[in-house]
């Protein structure tokens, strides 16, 4: 960590802080445009901080490349990290030409590529808040909470945060395994479930599936791209991101 300068000017960031690995509540104060601390739960002055909502990231604060064009490439990188996606993908474009396009889509592709594989063999249980769109474009039933799912067979499970007893879980999956559907309120509750595989419907649901994705290690079935559902390649994830942050 750097000496302070008690004459530099002086910014306390508060948000989500990425760390080490760690993405926790915390905060970094920053003199002269550089970090020299960096600490977990409320600042040491809460009157005179500064509250925003992403993550922040102190090699990314500290990062500074010449030679792209006259442009800082965290002017890419920052929009990435403010919509919440996970570390290890953003760290594939951080040395890149913020504008570089093709480069980008390969690295963002070759990093999902690992995701994009083979789905669990058997019956599945869909389950989220926005399940019945993924089951509609699958051609498969769906029931919403608290009616309970035919025995047999794929099917969807749509709950939403006015289900306040998700007990009924264990009855509606029978033999299924679960398939996290991320987005709509609510979602968080799959995670709970022990899900084998995940898909997102909804642009804003993106960044949240990549994060459970890549935290569980599960695969990637469905997602938004565009206005489409569709069965998600690595070449997918990286055009869902780019519309997300409206690269051009």
């Amino acid at each position: 960590m750097r000496r302070r300068n008690p004459a530099a000017a002086v910014t306390v960031l508060v948000g989500r802080v990425l760390h080490e690995g760690r993405v926790a509540d915390g905060w970094l104060r920053i003199e002269a445009g550089l970090v020299v601390e960096l600490g977990w739960g409320e600042p040491p002055e809460p009157r005179a901080a500064r509250y925003i909502s992403g993550t922040i990231s102190r090699g990314l604060v500290d990062l500074q490349v010449n030679g792209a064009g006259g442009e800082s490439v965290t002017d890419g990188v920052d929009a990435l990290v403010r919509i919440g996606l996970p570390f290890a993908l953003i760290d594939q474009v951080v040395r890149l030409r913020p504008h570089d396009d093709l480069d980008w889509i390969r690295a963002i592709a070759g990093w999902a590529a690992s995701y994009c594989r083979a789905l669990p063999e058997g019956a599945c249980l869909l389950a989220g808040p926005r399940a019945m769109e993924l089951a509609d474009a699958l051609g498969w039933p769906h029931v919403r909470c608290p009616d309970l799912p035919p025995s047999g067979g794929s099917v969807g499970l749509v709950f939403d945060s006015s289900c306040a007893d998700l007990g009924w879980l264990a009855q509606a999956q029978a033999d299924r395994w679960v398939h996290a559907v991320v987005g709509g309120e609510g979602w968080e509750a799959v995670r709970d479930w022990t899900p084998r595989a995940v898909s997102w419907v909804g642009a804003d649901a993106l960044p949240e599936a990549l994060r459970l994705c890549a935290g569980e290690g599960l695969p990637l079935g469905y997602g938004t791209v565009g206005q489409r559902l569709v069965r998600i390649e690595p070449l997918e994830v990286a055009l869902a991101i780019r519309e997300l942050v409206g690269r051009r």
